[in-house]
């Protein structure tokens, strides 16, 4: 078996198997419903997954560069928006407008 076939069936049981695992849930939650305790604690996972994706891709570029670039800036007006207005569309119009500004304002010095 040469080196091209072993990476596609790698690559092919890789996604059968993400497949099987992710739709799991999905066709197994009637047969086998979760307790309550499990429910109460699976609630806050796509919160932390999102919280995990977004803050590092954030802050990470200002700790490296000791200084608060335009994305931190941008993220952190996003993040104070949906605190106060709870509004996904605020959030989103806040933090590209912000983001444009000052990407224009970079562009303009």
């Amino acid at each position: 078996m040469s080196l091209d076939w072993k990476i596609w069936l790698l690559l092919l049981t890789a996604g059968v198997g993400s497949l099987l695992l992710r739709s799991s849930f999905i066709l197994l939650a009637d047969r086998y419903p979760l307790s309550e305790f499990w429910m109460r604690y699976l609630r806050y996972v796509p919160q932390a997954v999102f919280s995990a994706l977004v803050v590092p891709a954030l802050l990470l570029p200002s700790i490296e560069k000791q200084a608060l670039d335009p994305q931190t800036l941008a993220g952190l007006i996003a993040a104070l928006v949906a605190w106060k207005t709870n509004n996904i569309l605020a959030t989103l119009v806040a933090g590209l407008l912000m983001l444009w500004l000052m990407a224009f304002a970079n562009n303009f010095y």
